[in-house]
């Protein structure tokens, strides 16, 4: 989306990052509206990607990033 591309621009991520959450990730969660979310960690952060798949691709809603010291999971999905 126009909202994920401006995240990326301004939170300085790499979209083969984005990419490596997404088909690699760490930890998956369901999320609201049939969105998954996936957590990819990078170093001292995970980044955080909120997605939905649609007519077969995946949308990325936003992304950003979080401390490894403040992430919890929870509804966990099987990678």
């Amino acid at each position: 989306t126009k909202h994920a591309e401006q995240r990326l621009q301004i939170r300085k991520i790499i979209k083969r990052k984005v990419a490596q959450t997404i088909c690699n990730p760490d930890h998956k969660e369901q999320g609201k509206h049939n969105t998954a979310i996936y957590y990819k960690e990078f170093g001292k952060n995970y980044l955080k990607v909120i997605a939905e798949e649609v007519n077969g691709k995946i949308l990325i809603i936003t992304l950003h990033w979080i401390s490894a010291k403040r992430i919890t999971f929870k509804k966990v999905i099987k990678v």
